[in-house]
């Protein structure tokens, strides 16, 4: 029988009716003023838990909190991570989720039928029958990235303060912004936060366990050409935007995240701007490997040749940057991180799933930052869409797994 925790679905619902998305354009951290407001009530609520010390650091607001362990034994303290933020793909203003007993079959999402999960389209939805959902109207996305693991870690400490009789080692906790941004850990204080090993609950079904993702690469490929009045352009104009079409398809579709899926990695073309005389063309390289990261930076670079030769007069420049690597070279030399969770799963009757991350996390920068953290599931499906959704009966078993790893497997 799993333990129920009585604030977490209302703690979840306030928090995704605070507008936190992020804005990548901003010049301001965090970048949106409802992550800051949604920290400044989490702090409320985590000082009326009595935490050890709770800080909101200043000038950008991570929150940071410490709740000290209850044993003499010599258990590592751990951590627990979560992202307020929000992805800016969909609306997050004026969430109204909405709470339902999933009987089966097609929800309709929105009022005029437009949204619905429909078990034939989103297979997530499989197994799912009488379960609570938690859902958005349609008109925006819910917010279970990462509201969801928010939630959870409180509800977590909650438990852990109701039931002082429970072993529990040190345990630190940290709030993070502009996570969807790629920003969250660029403040990130390790002089504070600083337990062994930490566990980032940001991940999505059921039992799922991440300590493996992507090694990421960001960047942009300008082409610059020559304009002149089309009417006396022969022999004279190059055009850079013919020729940013040349070079984008030079890409085969078995190379793009929508001929992708699995371990493969991909070339991801996500936005595009210019005219005659320079076009800039933005990109993302993902694999799992730093050989097939490596292989995509060449692959581009033949394609900036096979340009530049069917233009002749066109140039091109590739500015690749780093983002962040695979965590699984942290995480493989530090056995702790795994035996602590494999043995807390099994104290929570939960089947972790290994899975690799087709993405990266606040844990994949921080693994690197002398950290490893590997990511927890949530209960949340379908992210950064107007279709997502929540899974009450799998939120409440993350929290079972959360306390769990506190114990560390205390006896």
């Amino acid at each position: 029988m799993r333990k129920k925790f009585p604030d977490l679905l209302d703690d979840f619902i306030s928090y995704v009716k605070v507008d936190t998305a992020s804005d990548p354009s901003s010049k301001n951290f965090p970048s949106t003023s409802g992550q800051k407001e949604l920290l400044t009530k989490l702090k409320g609520q985590l000082d009326k838990l009595g935490m050890d010390w709770v800080v909101q650091e200043e000038p950008h607001n991570y929150l940071y909190a410490f709740l000290a362990g209850n044993t003499g034994e010599n258990t590592p303290p751990v951590g627990f991570i979560a992202h307020v933020d929000t992805s800016p793909e969909e609306p997050g203003k004026n969430v109204k989720p909405r709470v339902l007993d999933y009987k089966g079959g097609v929800i309709d999402i929105s009022e005029d039928g437009r949204i619905c999960l429909d078990p034939r389209i989103q297979g997530e939805l499989d197994g799912k029958a009488g379960k609570t959902l938690i859902t958005a109207s349609g008109d925006t996305l819910l917010g279970a990235d990462d509201k969801a693991g928010v939630a959870e870690i409180i509800s977590g400490l909650k438990y852990l303060q109701l039931h002082p009789e429970m072993k529990r080692s040190d345990i630190f906790i940290a709030f993070t912004p502009d996570e969807e941004i790629g920003k969250g850990t660029k403040y990130f204080d390790t002089k504070i936060f600083k337990p062994e090993y930490a566990y980032t609950f940001d991940g999505s079904g059921m039992g799922y366990y991440e300590e493996e993702n992507f090694n990421a690469v960001n960047g942009h490929v300008i082409l610059h050409g020559f304009n002149t009045h089309p009417g006396t352009a022969f022999g004279k104009m190059v055009n850079s935007v013919r020729a940013s079409a040349f070079f984008v398809n030079r890409l085969e579709k078995r190379f793009t995240p929508e001929g992708t899926k699995g371990r493969d990695g991909f070339i991801h073309f996500d936005s595009l701007s210019g005219n005659v005389n320079n076009v800039q063309v933005n990109f993302v390289i993902r694999d799992f490997s730093k050989m097939g990261v490596q292989r995509f930076k060449n692959d581009m670079t033949s394609m900036k040749n096979e340009t530049e030769k069917k233009f002749p007069g066109i140039r091109i420049e590739i500015k690749f940057i780093d983002a962040y690597e695979n965590m699984k070279l942290i995480i493989d030399s530090k056995s702790d991180v795994r035996n602590r969770i494999q043995k807390a799963a099994v104290r929570a009757d939960i089947d972790l799933k290994h899975s690799a991350i087709r993405g990266g996390t606040d844990g994949a920068r921080l693994s690197f930052m002398g950290i490893p953290t590997p990511n927890i599931f949530t209960g949340g499906y379908n992210f950064h869409s107007k279709y997502e959704f929540a899974v009450l009966e799998e939120m409440e078993a993350a929290v079972e797994l959360m306390i769990e790893i506190a114990g560390g497997g205390i006896e």
